[in-house]
C-alpha cells in the first residue's frame, strides 16, 4: 500500500492519497494533541486508487494527528496545520 499526505505543513486542504491493489475500505480520523476526534469518516467500494481532501482553514494553527485505516492496515501521520 502507498499513502501520501500533502501538503504538510498545511494552511487550508490536505489531499489523502491511497494506492492499493484490490482496495476496500479506508477510515480516517483526524485528532488534535490532547486525542479529541476532529473529523472522522469511512469511504468503502473503493478502487485501485482514492484520494480524500480534508479542508483544515477553520482549525487553529498546531499539530493533528492523522489515522488513516486502509483494510485493517493502520497507518497515522503526524499533520501540522499553519
Amino acid at each position: 500500500m502507498h499513502l501520501l499526505v500533502y501538503p504538510n505543513p498545511t494552511s487550508g486542504d490536505i489531499s489523502i492519497n491511497i494506492q492499493k491493489d484490490d482496495l476496500k475500505e479506508a477510515t480516517f480520523t483526524l485528532t488534535n494533541t490532547d486525542g479529541q476526534i476532529i473529523y472522522q469518516n469511512t469511504a468503502d467500494h473503493l478502487a485501485h486508487s482514492y484520494t480524500k481532501i480534508l479542508d483544515l482553514s477553520k482549525l487553529p494553527a498546531g499539530v493533528y494527528m492523522l489515522e488513516v485505516m486502509v483494510d485493517g492496515e493502520r497507518i497515522v501521520k503526524k499533520i501540522l496545520k499553519e
